[in-house]
C-alpha cells in the first residue's frame, strides 16, 4: 500500500533536478556565448554569455541554502519524532544561517501539554536547536499546537519583554491549575520602565473546568500569589460559571478618613426603621459600609479583633455614635476602665467598668431577652415598638479574668452569711445565652477582643458573630480563626484603621474605618463630629426610658485623664512599635495572664513555663516524632531557641503585656 505522506516544505528530489538542468543549461549557454563572442565576433553573444553565467551562479547558490535548510529542517522534524512520540513539525520558517527561527508543532493529547514543567523543558530544547538564548511560546492546548520562535535576547523590544511577563505570569499560576489548560491574556499594562519587568495593569485568566474556583479560600490564594509574585496588591473578580477571572491591582484606600457626622444618619426616623445601619468606614470604592442590625437581620451581633493600636476603641467609637445618632440606647462592659469609660455621661450611652457593675449589667441584659421574648409571644406585633439595644464587651479575655475572680470571691447572702460560689461564673454563661438567643429580642451584642482564642468561644458562640471585622494584619493561623482561611488579611497594609470587614456577614473585603475620637478628648475637627453626634443623640433620648435600671452605672467615675490621653490621629505602625510613648500620649501598660491549650498559641505569643522563665513562641507544629497528637513548640530567649514537646490538652500560662492607650 503506497503510503499518503505529505511533504515537508522546501525543495526535493524534483525541485533539485529542475535546478540542475537549469544550472547546466546556464553554464552551456554562458560557455557558447563566450565562444561567439571569441571567434565569429558575435557583440550579443558576449550578453548572452554574461546573463547565463549569472543565472548559473545564482541558482547554484539557492540551490545550495535550500539544501542546507531541507537538511536543518529534515533534522528537526526526526528531532521532534524521535523526542515526543506522536508530535509532528508542521511548518518552520524565518530561517536564519540556515536554522528556522519559527517553527509550529502538532501535539497530540497523549503529551501533558498542560504542565507548566514539561512545556518549559520543550521550549529549552527547541530553543538550543534554533541557536537561540530563549523562545517564546504560544501554547494552544484545544488545537493541540504550539508556535515556538527564537528571540534575540541581545536586542528584546518592548513587546518581547511583555511576551515573557506574561510567560512568567502563566508559570507563576500554573500550579493552581493543575490538570487543566490555561490562558493567561494581558490586556493592560503600566508604563513601562527600561530597567524593569513591564508590569501589568490586568490579567485575564481563561481555564477549563475545575471545581475549585468557587472556593472562597482558593479565590484568595489567587489574589495572594499575585501579590507575591507579581508585587502589590491584586484582587479578583472570579466568574466560575464562564471559567474566567479578571485580575486589577487593589485601588489604594486613604490612610485616614474623617467620620462623616451626623450627615449620615440625620434623616433617619427612629419610630419606622426596622433595619438600622451602624457605619463604621468605606469600601474599596469609597462607598460607605456598615453593619446592619434589627429585626431579621442574619447578622446580629458582631466580633472586633484588633492588638493594641490596631483600630479596635475606634470601631466600637463609629458603633456607638452610629448607634445613639439612631436612638439605639449602648451598655458597654470596660473591664479596662480607660477605653469607653469617655462615653459616660453620653445621652443613650452606660458604661460598667466594676466587677460587680459588669455582672449586674450582664444579668440585665438577660432578663431583659427574656422579657422581650415573652412579650413577644403574647404579641408578635410588639417587636415593632422596641428599640434595638447595643451591647458591647471589650477585652473579653480581660472582662472573663475578671469575672472569673468575682466569682470566686466570698459574698455575703441575705442573712448575712459568708458564701462561696462554685463552678463556672453563670455571667460567663449569659453572654453565651445572649449571643444564641438575643436576636429575636432586639438586643446586638459586640465582642471585642485583641487576638482571635478559640477558647474565648465556646458552644459555637463565634458562629452567631456573622458580622466581623478584624484590623490591620492577622497571621495565617489568626486569620483561620476569624475568616476560616489562612490568606484573607495576611497582606493588610500596617496602617491604624486598616481592616477586613464582613458588611454583609459573608464576604470579607478591605476597609477603612472612619477616624473619630471619644467625646472626652475630641478637639477642633474631632469635636465638630462629635458635639454634632450629641446634640441629635440628646433630641433621640429627650424623653427615652432605658429598658433596664441604670442607676448603678450612672455612678461610675471615670479614672482622671487629660486631653491627651487618648489615641490621636491615625500614624504608622512603626512609629507606634519604635517608640514606647507616643507623643501627645500618656501610655500606661497592664501585664495579665491567662492559661491556655498550647494549641491556641501564635508565633509571637510569650507565655511563662514552669521554671519561671518568659520565653517568645516561635513556631508551633505537630511533633512528628511522638506517637501520639504531640505539639512541639520552638521558643526563644535572648535569641536561644529550644524545642518543647507538649500534649495536645496541655495549657500554658499566656502573657499579654498591653499598652493602656485610646
Amino acid at each position: 500500500m503506497k503510503e499518503n505522506r505529505k511533504e515537508p516544505e522546501g525543495l526535493h528530489t524534483d525541485g533539485g533536478a529542475v535546478i540542475r538542468t537549469v544550472t547546466t543549461l546556464g553554464v552551456l549557454l554562458c560557455a557558447a556565448g563566450v565562444w561567439l563572442g571569441m571567434e565569429k565576433g558575435i557583440a550579443w553573444a558576449w550578453w548572452v554569455a554574461w546573463i547565463a553565467g549569472g543565472l548559473a551562479v545564482s541558482l547554484t547558490l539557492i540551490s545550495f541554502l535550500v539544501s542546507r535548510r531541507t537538511t536543518r529542517r529534515d533534522r528537526l522534524s526526526q528531532f521532534v519524532e524521535a523526542s515526543y512520540a506522536g508530535m509532528k513539525l508542521e511548518s518552520a520558517s524565518s530561517y536564519k544561517k540556515g536554522v528556522p527561527q519559527k517553527v509550529v508543532l502538532k501535539v497530540p493529547g497523549t503529551l501533558p501539554d498542560h504542565d507548566s514543567f514539561w512545556r518549559s523543558e520543550v521550549e529549552k530544547k527547541f530553543a538550543a536547536r534554533m541557536g537561540a538564548k530563549k523562545v517564546r511560546a504560544k501554547w494552544d492546548t484545544k488545537k493541540g499546537r504550539v508556535i515556538l520562535a527564537a528571540v534575540d535576547a541581545s536586542k528584546p523590544t518592548d513587546r518581547d519583554r511583555q511576551e515573557d511577563a506574561v510567560q512568567r505570569i502563566e508559570r507563576v499560576f500554573r500550579p493552581l491549575f493543575r490538570g487543566t489548560e490555561l490562558s493567561v491574556n494581558v490586556p493592560e499594562w503600566q508604563p513601562i520602565v527600561s530597567d524593569e519587568r513591564p508590569a501589568p495593569n490586568r490579567i485575564v485568566l481563561k481555564y477549563g473546568v475545575i471545581l475549585n474556583d468557587g472556593s472562597e479560600m482558593w479565590q484568595r490564594k489567587i489574589e495572594v500569589t499575585a501579590g507575591l509574585k507579581l508585587g502589590g496588591r491584586w484582587r479578583g473578580k472570579f466568574d466560575p460559571i464562564n471559567d474566567q477571572a479578571e485580575l486589577e491591582p487593589r485601588p489604594e484606600l486613604p490612610e485616614m478618613v474623617r467620620h462623616p457626622g451626623v450627615s449620615i444618619y440625620e434623616n433617619v426616623d427612629i419610630n419606622n426603621n426596622p433595619r438600622p445601619i451602624l457605619y463604621y468606614g468605606i469600601n474599596e470604592d469609597s462607598k460607605p459600609i456598615g453593619w446592619r442590625i434589627g429585626q431579621k437581620t442574619n447578622m446580629p451581633h458582631s466580633l472586633c479583633v484588633g492588638a493594641t493600636g490596631g483600630g479596635k476603641t475606634n470601631f466600637l467609637r463609629n458603633v456607638i455614635y452610629g448607634a445613639v445618632a439612631q436612638g439605639i440606647t449602648v451598655f458597654g462592659c470596660d473591664p479596662k476602665e480607660f477605653e469607653l469609660s469617655p462615653f459616660i455621661g453620653f445621652p443613650g450611652v452606660y458604661i460598667a467598668s466594676d466587677p460587680e457593675d459588669m455582672a449586674s449589667m450582664l444579668d440585665d441584659m438577660l432578663q431583659l431577652m427574656y422579657d422581650r421574648n415573652n412579650q413577644i409571644k403574647l404579641d408578635p406585633t410588639s417587636v415593632a415598638n422596641m428599640r434595638p439595644v447595643l451591647l458591647i464587651l471589650d477585652e473579653l479575655l480581660i472582662l472573663r479574668m475578671r469575672l472569673k475572680k468575682l466569682w470566686k470571691t466570698p459574698y455575703i447572702d441575705e442573712d448575712g452569711k459568708s458564701k462561696k460560689r462554685t463552678g463556672n461564673p453563670e455571667w460567663l454563661d449569659n453572654i453565651t445565652m445572649l449571643l444564641a438567643l438575643a436576636r429575636s429580642a432586639m438586643i446586638n451584642v459586640v465582642i471585642g477582643v485583641q487576638r482571635p482564642d478559640a477558647t474565648l468561644f465556646e458552644d459555637g458562640a463565634r458562629d452567631n458573630l456573622q458580622h466581623r471585622v478584624a484590623m490591620m494584619r492577622l497571621s495565617p493561623q489568626g486569620a483561620q480563626m476569624v475568616w476560616d482561611s489562612t490568606y484573607v488579611g495576611v497582606d493588610l497594609p500596617l496602617l491604624q484603621g486598616r481592616a477586613m470587614a464582613s458588611p454583609d456577614g459573608k464576604t470579607p473585603i478591605e476597609a477603612q474605618t472612619y477616624w473619630v475620637d471619644d467625646p472626652y478628648s475630641a478637639t477642633g475637627e474631632d469635636s465638630v463630629v462629635v458635639e454634632s453626634i450629641r446634640a441629635l443623640a440628646e433630641k433621640h433620648f429627650a424623653d427615652y426610658v432605658p429598658p433596664i435600671d441604670v442607676s448603678r452605672y450612672e455612678q461610675f467615675t471615670p479614672p482622671a485623664r487629660t486631653k491627651n490621653d487618648t489615641a490621636q490621629m491615625p500614624q504608622p505602625v512603626s512609629d507606634l512599635e519604635d517608640s514606647e510613648t507616643v507623643e501627645g500620649q500618656q501610655t500606661a501598660t497592664a501585664t495579665h495572664k491567662d492559661s491556655v491549650l498550647v494549641e491556641t498559641l501564635v508565633e509571637g505569643d510569650t507565655i511563662l513555663l514552669d521554671d519561671e522563665r518568659l520565653v517568645e513562641v516561635v513556631n508551633i507544629e505537630q511533633d512528628y516524632a511522638s506517637d501520639d497528637d504531640s505539639l512541639m513548640v520552638t521558643i526563644s530567649e535572648n535569641g536561644a531557641e529550644e524545642d518543647i514537646s507538649f500534649s495536645e490538652t496541655e495549657r500554658v500560662v499566656r502573657v499579654l503585656e498591653m499598652a493602656l492607650v485610646g
